[in-house]
């Protein structure tokens, strides 16, 4: 645990700003909410019943780290900002299913909304997984299948690292979010509303779990190399999330 000064309130100024700025993008995201579904706040709470929630998921990482050299070339560097940083992406699911450059989907939409107010986007429009998918490693995913939405795997180096922040709000909640690694060398921190910002370094290598990323949060690369699943799947998903996760009392 470690004592950091993290406005909230700016940070969800900022967030509103990427997602709220103007009317087009407000009635959009309204939109969602009968294109897509919304899941209510009650009901996230009881999903999201830790910032990292395990799930019956698990991926052979050290088979995954195999076969995914062979996509190499496919990674790029994730987004514009902080773009000295070694971070990389490559698309799991995207709009039309093909790795490419320049994938819309490898930065994050924050940034994609800021730079681009009137053409708003959400996780749910890239629904085309793409071959990655269908590595032997990833079987374990297959679950996910009539679900999916934008996910990527990300791919650091030490000095890797998300500025705090959140991805979702509760009145906006049109994807739900599960996150796995490789390596503990990947660390989590999620804001307690008190100044402190609680680091997870109990995560199992390979275990998928729900991330509560309507938390404030922030993560980094303490050494060496680490894979991350940054998976989302639709709301329509709830049901089955809740059938796959460890019920809270089995957690320790």
């Amino acid at each position: 645990m470690s004592n950091l000064q993290i406005d909230a309130d700016e940070i969800m100024i900022e967030t509103l700003a990427a997602f709220d700025a103007n009317e087009l993008q407000a009635d959009y995201y309204n939109e969602l909410h009968s294109t897509v579904g919304n899941i209510t706040k009650d009901d996230y709470i009881a999903l999201y019943y830790n910032y990292l929630v395990p799930t019956n998921i698990k991926i052979d990482h050290e088979l995954f780290e195999h076969e995914i050299k062979r996509y190499d070339r496919c990674f790029e560097q994730w987004g514009k900002t902080l773009s000295t940083l070694p971070r990389k992406a490559c698309a799991l699911v995207n709009y039309d299913g093909l790795i490419k450059e320049n994938d819309q989907i490898n930065r994050s939409l924050y940034e994609w909304n800021i730079d681009n107010p009137n053409r708003p986007t959400a996780d749910s429009d890239f629904r085309k997984p793409t071959e990655i998918l269908d590595l032997p490693s990833l079987e374990p995913l297959n679950i996910l299948d009539p679900y999916w939405c934008r996910s990527n795997i990300l791919r650091w180096d030490e000095g890797a690292k998300f500025l705090p922040h959140i991805d979702c709000m509760h009145n906006h909640t049109h994807s739900l979010r599960l996150w796995g690694t490789t390596t503990n060398n990947i660390r989590l921190r999620f804001h307690n509303g008190f100044n402190q910002m609680i680091e997870h370094d109990d995560v199992e290598p390979g275990r998928i779990y729900l991330i509560d990323t309507a938390t404030i949060h922030d993560a980094r690369c303490i050494e060496g190399r680490g894979y991350q699943f940054f998976l989302s799947v639709l709301p329509r998903a709830y049901d089955l999330l809740k059938e796959i996760i460890q019920p809270q009392e089995n957690v320790a």
